[in-house]
């Protein structure tokens, strides 16, 4: 059980960087709380200033999103002085009403403007807009402003210490990513083993994938040398090795298992070696007995032309494996110094991304002048529910605005918060019964509903909804206002406030979502294209070799994108076919895993391989049949499908058998590409098709016998 436990918690969060965030942060607001609570009894103010030192912490830990830790904590740092003036301007303009709420109008619109010069004007924009929300909501005199200025120092405060805690953190303990890739693969290699579980299999394989990109990123935003007994490159080669291997061999596990009961016994006395070098308390000296079968299989590698990818293959994939990953578990965490300060115009990495305060093409204006108008609809329908909670309507309509930049994002996130917020009513009211009014039990309600909030939000914001109303449950309760009356007008606001922003999306400078999910595939079909031009590159160098890896890192971070895009419009594509956009984001995932296998192989390939040069130009071809596909209108095909299957991978290597050996580097990469232009040949049928693939896409000519469609 405790295994299960490690291994699900290592896969879903690489290095524990959420949860020790998340724990960071929910520190913050219950050291916020308690100091708010101090100064309440000190000054004897309103008990309901609680709710600002409660929340205006969660906004200030949640809020900050830069890529460093240094940079998140310049941001939060940046936040005491702008949450105080935002409070003394709302308090100044108070005495006038009208004028105030045209204030808080123009701030939520700027909250959302701001968001083009990135994420820390985005940070300073939403806690801004949470800080004139309070002090509009609250109308603080001239007596009583101080102490809330004073609570909303506290509250950015507390979570300064909380972002400096983390500096603590250092680069050095990143290298638990290396556990947490071994954890992922060994997670996998079960899931690969076992028939009938294909839908398991992709999640672990994804899993693999968000380890690596972790590790990647941990290598541009720091000094990797100086933590690890090896310099970036030869870390970088390490993992790429490790995670192509076991996919690969996870790839012929599944069709092994498949076609048959169970694995042959040589196969699982050779995966109990790999699975040795996974284990993180494995002796050293099994390790480098199995490092040593290893290298004997290796040197015998099985090279007989023409027969089926079969047992012998797999074990030669296995002890491939091996070595891959007890290579990786030599790199030995050293001591070193704090992050390094970057020099001056140097930055952290080569990924670094240039500050510009010049805006982007971006759509913040068209936005900008929707959330202006869903605050002020808001303002007037929330009131017309209820003149006391008006003010959730009013958030609803705003922060469903943040965190995309389309329509069918915010219709996404409208949904997400209505069904978190119906959801978390119901928690909240069975957690307030069990603690049968008990402040402690109630206190660690809200303390438990922070975390959950922080921890589980990134994921989906239907959970962040979810843990907020659950708090705001609790904390009615400590304070004696919780009753049925305050649960259904907030689930009445929050409705209103979730129809509002969606129709003011939808009807005011409306623009689809379309465009903006084609330039991030736009974009990863460019990266695909550019990586498959440097393969075609001769001869084989360190700079031809960099440039591979800096292709397939754009590759991975486009593909990422996409995922994210596709995640945040969900709802959108309820109409559409949700299975058919995640079958498409699934292959898309599998030909980035063939592009990762063909840029480990790059090095042993003899150039010129005509084949394989033949076979990456037809992949080629297919990525720009892909983009024109994508382009058409979903109905009328884009291309002539036969002329396209005359042109496949698939039929040059039916005419190209006899020179076909697919035991050799050569043959590998000729697999690879198979796989890949597979994967594009679907995604093509399917973006022409009427229904999705799945329940009547065109099906494919079979591929040749050394491959099959991937898992």
């Amino acid at each position: 059980m405790r295994k299960t436990l490690r291994l699900l918690l290592a896969a879903r969060d690489p290095a524990r960087a959420r949860l020790t965030a998340a724990a960071a942060v929910s520190l913050g607001v219950l050291a916020s709380a308690l100091l708010t609570n101090l100064l309440i009894g000190q000054l004897h103010a309103e008990r309901s200033l609680l709710s600002v030192g409660i929340f205006l912490s969660i906004m200030a830990g949640a809020s900050v999103k830069d890529r460093s830790p240094r940079e998140r904590l310049v941001t939060t740092m940046l936040l005491i002085p702008a949450s105080v003036a935002v409070i003394a301007l709302a308090a100044l303009l108070a005495p006038n009403r009208i004028l105030a709420i045209g204030a808080f109008i123009l701030v939520s619109g700027a909250a959302v403007w701001v968001r083009r010069y990135g994420a820390r004007a985005g940070s300073l924009g939403t806690v801004t807009f949470m800080g004139y929300f309070f002090a509009l909501l609250l109308k603080p005199t001239h007596d009583q402003l101080p102490a809330l200025c004073l609570i909303a120092l506290l509250a950015c405060t507390t979570q300064l210490v909380a972002r400096a805690t983390l500096l603590l953190q250092r680069p050095r303990r990143q290298l638990l990513l290396l556990r947490e890739l071994r954890a992922a693969s060994e997670s996998a290699l079960d899931a690969a083993s076992r028939p009938g579980h294909p839908g398991t299999l992709r999640l672990r394989l994804a899993r693999i994938d968000a380890t690596s990109e972790s590790i990647d990123a941990w290598q541009r935003n720091s000094d990797a040398e100086l933590h690890a007994d090896g310099d970036p490159k030869t870390l970088g080669d390490r993992v790429l090795d490790a995670r192509v291997d076991i996919q690969e061999l996870c790839y012929l596990l599944a069709r092994l298992s498949a076609s048959a009961a169970d694995l042959p016994a040589r196969l699982h006395r050779d995966l109990a070696h790999l699975r040795t070098v996974l284990d993180e308390r494995a002796p050293a000296c099994d390790i480098s007995s199995a490092t040593e079968w290893a290298t004997v299989i290796i040197a015998h590698r099985p090279s007989q032309r023409g027969t089926r990818l079969g047992a012998t293959f797999a074990s030669y994939l296995i002890a491939r494996s091996v070595h891959a990953h007890a290579r990786l578990r030599e790199l030995t965490i050293v001591g070193a110094p704090p992050d390094p300060k970057p020099s001056p115009g140097s930055g952290s990495g080569s990924a670094r991304p240039r500050v510009s305060l010049a805006p982007k093409q971006d759509p913040w204006t068209r936005m900008t002048v929707q959330a202006m108008a869903a605050a002020s609809i808001a303002s007037i329908v929330g009131e017309a529910i209820s003149a006391s909670h008006w003010y959730w309507a009013v958030i609803t309509a705003s922060l469903i605005f943040t965190g995309t930049t389309t329509r069918g994002g915010i219709l996404t996130r409208a949904l997400r918060r209505i069904l978190g917020t119906a959801i978390g009513i119901i928690v909240g009211i069975a957690a307030v019964a069990l603690a049968s009014g008990n402040v402690n039990v109630l206190s660690a309600i809200c303390v438990l509903g922070v975390f959950g909030a922080l921890y589980f939000g990134p994921l989906n914001y239907l959970y962040s909804a979810l843990f907020t109303t659950t708090i705001l449950v609790a904390l009615y309760r400590l304070l004696g206002k919780l009753g049925a009356d305050v649960l259904e007008t907030r689930l009445e606001e929050t409705i209103a406030g979730g129809v509002i922003g969606v129709l003011c999306a939808y009807l005011i400078l409306s623009s689809s979502s379309k465009p903006a999910l084609e330039a991030k595939v736009n974009a990863y079909l460019d990266a695909l294209e550019a990586l498959l031009g440097r393969l075609l590159a001769t001869p084989v160098n360190p700079v031809t070799t960099t440039a591979l890896r800096t292709g397939l890192r754009t590759l991975e971070l486009a593909q990422g994108d996409v995922d994210t895009a596709v995640s945040g419009m969900s709802t959108a594509f309820l109409v559409t076919g949700p299975r058919r956009t995640g079958n498409a984001v699934h292959l898309m995932y599998i030909a980035t895993r063939s592009a990762a296998r063909l840029v480990q192989l790059d090095g042993d390939l003899a150039r010129p391989d005509p084949l394989v040069a033949a076979a990456i130009s037809r992949v080629a071809a297919r990525a720009s049949a892909a983009r024109h596909a994508l382009a058409e209108a979903r109905g009328q095909p884009a291309i002539d499908r036969d002329a396209d299957d005359h042109q496949s991978v698939n039929a040059l290597l039916q005419d190209q058998a006899s020179s076909f050996d697919p035991r050799s580097p050569s043959g590998e990469a000729l697999i690879a590409l198979l796989r890949m232009d597979w994967t594009l040949a679907q995604v093509i049928d399917d973006s022409t098709a009427e229904l999705p693939l799945e329940r009547g896409g065109r099906k494919r000519k079979p591929a040749l016998k050394v491959s099959v469609p991937p898992v």
